[in-house]
């Protein structure tokens, strides 16, 4: 949380509600600047503090790679999964294009 002047912050969180409240006064032109990274996870199988530790270090890896770390992670797996996933139809491009988005 960034703003000028005083700020007060609280956070909550159970099994249904996860919530930031931030309290401040700024004057008209001021901003208020809110970064939360936010992680989920769930398991049929998995117990429930095997799974906490599993989403606080996907947290703490986001942190530290900050924004661009998990653009660029993102950009990856797209990539890869894309050139995993498509189908190339030589020689008839309505083809390839109806097959693409099929």
């Amino acid at each position: 949380v960034d703003a000028p002047g005083e700020i007060s912050a609280s956070s909550e969180s159970n099994t249904d509600v996860s919530r930031l409240t931030v309290t401040s006064v700024l004057d008209p032109g001021q901003r208020l600047r809110v970064q939360k990274t936010v992680a989920h996870g769930w398991s049929g199988a998995r117990s429930r503090p095997a799974m906490s530790d599993q989403v606080e270090a996907a947290l703490a890896a986001a942190a530290h790679g900050g924004w661009d770390g998990l653009v660029a992670e993102q950009r990856e797996y797209l990539d890869d999964f894309w050139a995993r996933a498509d189908v190339e139809v030589h020689g008839d491009e309505e083809i390839q294009q109806a097959v693409r988005f099929a």
